[in-house]
Formats: structure tokens, C-alpha cells, sequence
């Protein structure tokens, strides 16, 4: 497998070989600076490249799901497709899966939650290095609903960077604590809320002369401010019983823009 950097519309630099899907994807693991530690979901129509390196332990980074472009063919904005197939379209919210949920224990004991942190801060470096205008489309095969969002910033929990363990479980369960309560107990979900924007840090990045930076933020954290980790939006609108109407929606927005 040959490694190639585009330089430019027509220039191709080689860069490397690798000679397994192991390799390769310890070389993909190095640049996300993380092996997955979540289950993959295999399904028959992945492509056979995609399932050796998933089955080597590390699948490709976070991908494109598409991007428009306009009458030059100059890119003016990317799309994240999102299938709501364990909720309704309407239930759907990218903010309680970034916030964690439940995916068991281990033996000795240990509660195991994930989260869409490592996701949505991929998606971000595209969004802000880019440039460019992220739309997320909410939709399901089973419903005519549809809703779509224009992301304004992610801001993102930050974790302790000493291995305080007991602390970094604390956060990432309050967090969960944060999803779980979210729709079914507004004074619950307030608690660790309270707890969330008093004893921790959240970050968003910047892109300034060629390099991206990561903005920090101190306790209190809070919505107005945008220091809450959380995903804002400059827009939001869930369409009832009509797919048919979201070109017509998504071309007035990047049309008011």
C-alpha cells in the first residue's frame, strides 16, 4: 500500500509503503493518536480494505460524508449524514451522545461508558481548519422526518492531563449522568450540570497562521458563553412528514449566507 500527499489540484509526493494492513493501520492509529477502544460495526456493504483494517484494530479517520460546492466547483460547505436508527428522527441529539451513554461493566467491576468526544472533535478540526459552513442531517429509513443543523462551535470536555483516573471517571460520568437525565428529569440533569460547569474545563480550537490552537476554558462553565461542552448551532429545524423539503430548506440557508 502506497502512501501519497496531495500538494496540489495536479501534484502527487510519495511518501511511504506498507507492506500489511497491520502496518498501515498502526500508521493511521499514529495520526489519530488513538486505537478505537468501541466495538466496530461490521456491515456487508463495507468495502473488504475497510474490514482488514478495522480487523487489524484501527479503521480509517473520521471521513467526509460530502461537501457541496458551488458553480466554480470551489467546496463551500460539508454535510454529516446521521442515521437515527436506535431513537426517533425528533428524540435524536448529537449533544447526549457527546455527553457519553451506558455500554456495560467489566468483570472487576468497572462501569464502561463511550462518548462522541474523539467524533466531534475530528469534525471540528475539518470545520475550523476548512473553513468551510458543517451541516448535520438527521434522518431515518423508517420516517419521513428529517431534521437538519448548522454546527457554530463544538466545545469540547477537557480531561486531566496527570492520570488522575478517579477524577477523568468522575467527569466522564457525570457526563453520562448529564445524557441520561437529559430529557427525563430536568432537576437531575441540572445537578451534574452544576457539577460539570463547577469542577471542569472544556476547550475549542482556533485556526491562526497555518496552525490550529486549543482554546481552554476555566470553571464556571456555562451556556451563554459557549464554555458548556456542548454542540452549538446557528441553526436548527426538525421537518416533520416531509423529506421532500429539505433541499428546498438547505438551499435557502447557504443562500442567506
Amino acid at each position: 500500500m502506497g502512501l501519497y500527499k496531495i500538494t496540489a489540484i495536479d501534484t502527487c509526493k510519495y511518501e511511504a509503503v506498507y507492506s500489511s494492513f497491520v502496518a498501515f493501520s498502526n500508521w493511521i492509529a499514529e495520526i489519530k493518536g488513538w486505537k478505537s477502544s468501541k466495538s466496530f460495526r461490521e456491515k456487508q456493504d463495507l468495502p473488504e480494505f475497510d474490514k482488514a483494517l478495522r480487523a487489524a484494530g484501527c479503521a480509517w479517520p473520521t471521513n467526509i460524508d460530502c461537501f457541496v460546492s458551488n458553480e466554480k466547483f470551489e467546496p463551500i460547505c460539508i454535510i454529516e449524514f446521521q442515521n437515527a436508527n436506535k431513537t426517533s428522527v425528533e428524540k435524536h441529539c448529537n449533544n447526549e451522545f457527546l455527553w457519553g451513554k451506558y455500554t456495560g461493566s467489566t468483570d472487576w467491576g468497572k462501569t464502561i461508558y463511550y462518548n462522541d468526544v474523539r467524533r466531534w472533535l475530528s469534525q471540528e478540526i475539518l470545520r475550523v481548519q476548512s473553513g468551510l459552513r458543517l451541516f448535520v442531517v438527521t434522518w431515518s429509513e423508517s420516517s419521513e422526518d428529517f431534521i437538519l443543523k448548522e454546527i457554530d462551535q463544538v466545545t469540547l470536555p477537557q480531561f486531566p492531563r496527570e492520570k488522575n483516573w478517579r477524577l477523568h471517571n468522575q467527569i466522564e460520568e457525570n457526563l453520562h449522568n448529564l445524557a441520561v437525565y437529559y430529557r427525563v428529569n430536568k432537576d437531575y440533569a441540572l445537578r451534574y450540570a452544576k457539577w460539570i460547569s463547577e469542577n471542569t474545563s472544556s476547550y475549542n480550537l482556533s485556526y491562526n497562521d497555518g496552525s490550529m490552537e486549543m482554546i481552554s476554558h476555566s470553571p464556571k462553565l456555562n451556556v451563554a458563553n459557549k464554555t458548556f461542552p456542548k454542540l452549538y448551532y446557528k441553526f436548527k429545524h426538525l421537518e416533520k412528514n416531509n423529506k421532500e423539503k429539505l433541499p428546498i430548506i438547505f438551499l435557502e440557508l447557504l443562500g442567506n449566507n
